[in-house]
């Protein structure tokens, strides 16, 4: 395992702990434990528990929570902060009191993909896949003490409550951004571990695996040839290994068939135009908001979904059951398990799928399980690790178990030789035929999908009206995806899609997905969250055929598009300028030179703002008209103090203007 160590130049770009402390001018500010408590107190009176869902918290909630925490400053809710308190105080509360304290410092890099808190003073990082210990004091838990109170934090989040002695382990999954964190309280030394794993947020493309060294071009082509053949196929390897990367490319590379993913961790994010996701609900907030649904179960609800069915990695045995024994129902069926050797991997898929409440539990011979698990992945792909690399160890066709040798019979096609120098691979037998000959699709000839990459628009929308001649509907929604791909805007193709999928009968299905995104979508404009109704927008395009369908259902969708661009744009102009003037407002400037950032508050057109943005603006308006009365000479100040009555009334202005005198 590689080992290195986190500086504070290396890691995070404060000098100093922002977490507990802030320096100020010839003093250093301690965060004591009672001021937490106030405004833990404070945010508990006054945020619904909704508001602390890390979706939200991502999506302007932060700033709403630490603008409350402002508040509570000025309203001297907090003992021993002063009003127009520094934002680094401000970002600390915020951090021990919703946040995850000094980890938030780790979790603001984007290279961090885990965090394993073995105890107070011990904190390992993977930073772009190597294990790196911290040895910086100022970035490690101050005692056990603080770091009780962030794991309890955590569990607040989820209306729950940590205890040694009758809730000592706790597992939960967010989203946007997704974290997994677990929790344990049984350690023997400091009694408390914290695991945190993060999600990616964009897909890798295949170019990139390639420059990445995780498999070259033949291997490539080998595994995109099975996977247009719709080959069943089980990813093995350890944690970290990259097997989720590989499904996701496996399911990227599938002819246009129904595909229905379901996944419990948030990280399977395949782009393949007709594919269906479905995540288990997210851990719920509060209490009272228990969704009683497993990973098996979700995915014995997906079987009716689609033609082919992926669970983004096997771990129970009710998953492991029902993928194995509805193969023959699907067209194909894949996933991930952990296994440091295909051999190992398929020994240990038959070991879970055996216990309770696998259909396989219960009998005493595991020969019919065998046969049924060649039967479901008769391709076996193992990923290995060295250092951050991640590689194709090893590709097979697995022929089933051998009874004489007592082991799995595996036909290598692709194997790996690793030495000093990096990493060569062998094309053993590359000959798919013996798995399966046709691509899946039976009216598609093996490697006919090859050709369409390198057709003009024009031949393939020549090939597609063939297609639809010949009433070959399959092929025609995939040349027509590729199309509606290259020229979203293209009604004719929209149309045309649309014929097909109605002609398939598919439109009813992905009409109610239409429907569901354009609501989404609505909700988004209303609110004015154009930052996720933007990015909304631009996932749209990536599945044609719901694409397709969204604008038949929503005409006015260009309009909808240009008005969250301008609205995305003018929100950003706004956030630039709120910081311009929070900048001038720390300095030392004069009266005079304040009052530019006044006429750029005014300048704001506010119609198109979130209401968290016209928070933010009213605000920083108030807390720049108090500096003004501050900083203005005598003849000027009651100019600027009746606008601050005028703003937020007489009492506030006074309430306001006192504390800050104090």
């Amino acid at each position: 395992m590689a080992q290195g160590s986190v500086t504070k130049t290396g890691l995070s770009t404060s000098a100093r702990r922002n977490i507990r402390s802030t320096k100020a001018p010839g003093s250093v500010v301690h965060l004591e434990p009672g001021q937490i408590d106030d405004a833990r107190r404070y945010l508990s009176d006054n945020l619904d528990p909704e508001d602390l869902n890390p979706s939200k918290l991502s999506r302007g909630g932060r700033e709403k929570v630490i603008a409350m925490l402002r508040q509570a400053a000025n309203k001297g809710e907090i003992k021993n902060v002063n009003r127009n308190a520094s934002d680094s105080i401000l970002k600390a509360l915020y951090n021990n009191t919703v946040g995850l304290g000094i980890l938030e410092e780790f979790l603001s890099n984007t290279s961090v993909e885990q965090i394993n808190v073995v105890g107070p003073k011990t904190i390992i990082l993977q930073i772009n896949g190597i294990w790196t210990q911290v040895n910086d004091d100022d970035l490690l838990f101050r005692d056990s003490d603080e770091l009780r109170m962030i794991t309890d934090n955590i569990a607040r989040r989820v209306g729950k409550e940590l205890s040694k002695h009758t809730n000592p382990i706790l597992d939960i999954r967010f989203e946007n951004p997704v974290l997994r964190i677990h929790v344990n309280m049984t350690r023997r030394e400091h009694g408390i571990s914290l695991y945190i794993r993060r999600g990616r947020q964009e897909p890798f493309s295949t170019e990139f695996l390639l420059e990445a060294g995780n498999f070259n071009r033949p291997v490539m082509k080998i595994l995109q040839e099975a996977s247009r053949r719709l080959i069943g196929c089980v990813f093995l390897g350890g944690v970290g290994s990259g097997k989720t990367v590989m499904l996701e490319k496996y399911i990227d590379w599938m002819p246009n068939v129904p595909v229905v993913v379901v996944d419990d961790a948030g990280d399977c994010q395949p782009s393949h135009p007709m594919c269906a996701v479905f995540d288990l609900p997210e851990t719920s907030y509060t209490a009272n908001k228990q969704v009683n649904l497993t990973l098996g179960g979700l995915t014995r609800a997906a079987l009716r979904e689609g033609d082919v069915l992926v669970v983004a990695e096997t771990r129970g045995s009710e998953e492991a059951g029902i993928l194995i024994s509805d193969a023959p129902s699907m067209r194909c069926v894949s996933t991930t398990a952990h296994g440091d050797s295909a051999v190992s991997g398929l020994s240990r898929l038959v070991s879970i799928a055996q216990r309770p409440p696998s259909p396989y539990s219960g009998t005493n011979s595991a020969n019919a399980l065998r046969n049924d698990l060649r039967q479901a992945f008769p391709l076996v792909v193992q990923i290995n690790r060295r250092g951050d690399r991640r590689y194709v160890d090893g590709i097979y066709h697995n022929m089933g178990w051998d009874e004489e040798k007592n082991t799995w019979n595996l036909r290598p096609i692709v194997e790996a030789e690793v030495t000093d120098q990096g990493i060569e691979w062998r094309i053993i037998d590359a000959d798919l035929d013996k798995i399966k000959t046709f691509v899946g699709l039976d009216m598609m000839q093996t490697g006919k999908a090859n050709t369409y990459a390198d057709k003009s628009p024009q031949k393939l929308l020549a090939d597609a009206m063939s297609k639809v001649d010949e009433q070959n509907w399959v092929e025609a929604i995939h040349l027509l995806s590729m199309l509606l791909k290259k020229d979203p805007s293209n009604e004719a193709i929209r149309q045309r899609l649309i014929y097909c999928l109605e002609s398939t009968g598919q439109y009813e299905g992905i009409r109610d997905q239409a429907k569901a995104t354009i609501s989404e979508l609505n909700g988004m404009i209303s609110k004015r969250l154009w930052a996720d109704a933007r990015k909304l927008l631009k996932q749209m395009t990536k599945q044609p055929t719901i694409y397709a369908i969204i604008w038949r259902l929503h005409p006015n969708l260009a309009q909808a598009n240009t008005a969250v661009e301008q609205g995305f744009q003018e929100t950003e102009s706004a956030k630039q300028i709120i910081m311009q003037v929070r900048d001038l407002m720390r300095s030392n400037l004069s009266w005079s030179e304040l009052r530019r950032g006044l006429d750029s508050l005014h300048d704001i057109d506010t119609s198109k703002l979130s209401a968290e943005a016209k928070a933010g603006i009213k605000f920083t308006h108030a807390n720049l008209l108090v500096e003004l009365v501050k900083r203005a000479p005598d003849a000027n100040a009651e100019f600027y103090k009746k606008q601050l009555e005028s703003f937020i009334g007489r009492e506030e202005a006074s309430r306001r203007l006192g504390v800050r005198e104090s």
